[in-house]
């Protein structure tokens, strides 16, 4: 059975095509990630996350909802943002040290050359594979339950 990660959400606006706009609080994920120094480090949000999910349950703004989304879907979007890059530093680190010395340049010059140009073609298929899993419905959070409705 797949585990799935929830998170507690305010309906915040409509959204075209039967969409609604969701702002997700920081927290119990966040909280309890041995990472998140690292991720606002790294340029990660620091403020509430806003998503567009499907509305399925006919949630309106000021409702409190749960998203639920499967963890190996996390995992995989989360492999496809830092796995290429990093592979991308390091094939062309490798690479252009491999060129340079078999030219005979300076091979540090080569190599850093070559990491900078792996980093961008990892961003650049990370960016690819991450448009193609954006379509694909296992990958976005879903709509699961009105904890709370809006007073109005």
């Amino acid at each position: 059975m797949a585990t799935t990660c929830h998170e507690e959400a305010t309906v915040t606006g409509d959204a075209p095509g039967g969409r609604i706009q969701v702002t997700v609080e920081r927290g119990e994920a966040c909280h309890a990630c041995q990472a998140r120094g690292a991720c606002q480090t790294l340029g990660g949000q620091t403020k509430d996350i806003v998503l567009l999910v499907d509305n399925e349950l006919n949630a309106t703004p000021g409702d409190r909802v749960r998203i639920t989304m499967a963890e190996t879907a996390v995992i995989k979007a989360s492999a496809v943002l830092y796995l290429f890059p990093a592979l991308g530093l390091i094939g062309g680190a490798a690479a252009g040290w491999s060129i340079g010395s078999a030219q005979g340049w300076e091979t540090d010059p080569s190599a850093v050359v070559g990491a900078l140009g792996g980093l961008v073609l990892g961003f650049f298929v990370s960016w690819l594979v991450g448009s193609r899993m954006s379509r694909n419905k296992a990958f976005a959070p879903r709509l699961t339950a009105i904890t709370g409705r809006s007073q109005d």
